[in-house]
């Protein structure tokens, strides 16, 4: 079984982890045409998308719900607190929605 992803910070606090994905994402990324705005907003999301504080747009919101129901299945033992704390995270109607449907006890 795979386990959730792990944050690793360095010395200033910063996620270490974040940072590769957004270099592995950007080697992956090169040679599609997209735009730089397109591209700088993929990386930032892909580097930040377990700093919640940092959600500031719908595209986001859906990736960080979307990596909640992964990471909720990833490893039982913690299941409950992952479920609260999705909750507390969730905004869309439709990841309220599911939520509810598919943990609701």
């Amino acid at each position: 079984m795979r386990r959730a992803c792990t944050h690793r910070r360095d010395n200033h606090g910063r996620d270490v982890l974040g940072q590769i994905r957004s270099t592995i994402a950007k080697d992956l990324l090169r040679g599609i045409e997209i735009s730089p705005e397109t591209l700088d907003r993929v990386l930032y999301i892909i580097g930040h998308h377990h700093t919640y504080s940092k959600i500031d747009n719908i595209d986001f919101q859906i990736l960080v719900e979307a990596d909640f129901f992964v990471n909720i299945d990833e490893d039982g033992t913690k299941k409950k607190g992952r479920l609260e704390l999705a909750k507390k995270f969730f905004s869309t109607a439709t990841g309220k929605e599911l939520l509810e449907k598919l943990y609701a006890q």
